[in-house]
């Protein structure tokens, strides 16, 4: 069991925040390195007023490339090893960003749970895929894009369909 840490929820509306200054090569508070540090869980996805110009070419992008944009590796077995591909991976990335993304920017990402009353919780190895005991998002709405989201689309779907289309929503988010 893993209790998430609290996300603070931004102050500001995306059209209103400046993009982080790229800094690669120079010592400061934004020196962009990987090293291992720790990370404020409100600043695991930052985004700002450049997110609509980004989500465009992630829309062209999967648009005019299709399946060639968004992959996901099939369930690999044989006699010495089992690989479980990148579905299941997949589909916990579209929850996790949903939950944080509505957590940490709320005036931009509205999302919609299951009800209660629903037989089928959506879950990876009898663990639901929510935060903090809530019940799972079923939909996402994103403001500034206007793009809505179903979450449920991938209850239906198994393997690399449903990872694929998982891939699908999370360049969307």
């Amino acid at each position: 069991h893993f209790d998430y840490p609290e996300v603070t929820p931004c102050a500001f509306e995306l059209k209103d925040m400046r993009p982080v200054p790229y800094r690669p090569f120079r010592w400061g508070e934004y020196h962009v390195t990987m090293g291992i540090r720790s990370m404020p869980w409100s600043e695991w996805i930052e985004l700002d007023s450049t997110y609509p110009v980004y989500q465009r070419v992630r829309d062209f992008r999967l648009g005019t490339r299709g399946r060639k944009a968004v992959r996901v590796l099939p369930v690999r077995e044989d006699d010495i090893v089992k690989v479980s591909g990148g579905a299941e991976a997949a589909k916990e990335l579209v929850y996790e960003l949903a939950e944080y993304l509505s957590r940490r920017y709320p005036t931009s990402f509205r999302v919609t749970r299951i009800s209660t009353s629903t037989s089928s919780i959506p879950s990876l190895g009898g663990v639901p895929l929510s935060w903090d005991g809530r019940m799972p998002i079923c939909s996402v709405e994103v403001k500034e894009t206007g793009a809505k989201f179903d979450l449920s689309l991938l209850d239906g779907l198994q393997g690399v369909e449903m990872g694929e289309e998982a891939m699908k929503i999370a360049t969307g988010l």
